[in-house]
């Protein structure tokens, strides 16, 4: 439970910096509020890498390190102001989260297990898919003006990587290789709608950007949350 509390406290205060921001449009404390977030995503980030005792096993508990490193890389970046180099690390990230959430996928695929469950596969497959492509066509709808090319193909390539990543956690429970996956897969659908706000974040005119990037967060906190405690061994509690 140790851990919890430093997060809760960097959580209300980011919380209430973007609730301040969002009613009264103050933003002097903005250098407190990011780097509150900053370190929520250090916090976390390190309590999964000392997580070894307590994870569900050695290569699980790896990836999971894997991916948070990126996350926090990521999140770093975002912090610095360079969110050209941000994106592609969110793309790692993502890459990373397929690669530990698909564990067991291979085997299922390949001992057939799947014609068992082709429909909600297929299902899962095509859900995946379309979740993105809607998600981009209520985004370049809402936008007030087109945007530019580099952002639409580096949205489209993060958006392929999203669908990818969010097709093998709705997966994972039917493979049944994570002891809480069906965590995994709550915590990337919570994932999908956090990018979704910060696209509309990117996109929107003010007031409606403030709104959404005030939801960001709303979001992404559970979304790392359910993904580091997904490590652990079933019935195992926080640290």
């Amino acid at each position: 439970m140790l851990v919890l509390l430093p997060l809760a406290v960097c959580a209300l205060v980011f919380y209430s910096l973007d609730a301040r921001l969002l009613f009264t449009g103050a933003d002097d404390l903005a250098f407190l509020r990011h780097g509150a977030k900053l370190a929520f995503v250090v916090i976390l980030a390190v309590s999964v890498w000392l997580g070894s005792s307590r994870a569900a096993s050695r290569e699980d508990w790896r990836r999971l390190c894997v991916a948070f490193a990126l996350v926090l890389v990521g999140d770093t970046l975002f912090f610095l102001r360079l969110p050209p180099a941000a994106i592609p690390a969110f793309m790692a990230a993502q890459v990373a989260f397929t690669w530990r959430n698909g564990r067991g996928l291979v085997d299922f695929v390949r001992a057939g297990r799947w014609r068992e469950r082709r429909r909600r596969v297929a299902l899962t497959a095509a859900g995946s898919l379309a979740a993105p492509g809607l998600a981009a066509a209520v985004l370049l709808a809402s936008a007030p003006r087109a945007p530019s090319v580099a952002l639409l193909a580096l949205a489209a390539a993060y958006a392929l990587f999203l669908a990818a990543s969010l097709c093998v956690a709705w997966l994972s429970p039917l493979v049944g290789a994570l002891p809480r996956a069906g965590q995994v897969a709550a915590a990337m659908t919570i994932f999908f709608c956090c990018d979704l706000t910060v696209g509309l974040g990117g996109l929107l005119a003010a007031p409606e950007a403030l709104v959404a990037r005030s939801l960001t967060w709303v979001f992404y906190v559970p979304a790392l949350g359910l993904l580091a405690a997904s490590g652990r061994r079933a019935n195992v509690p926080a640290a």
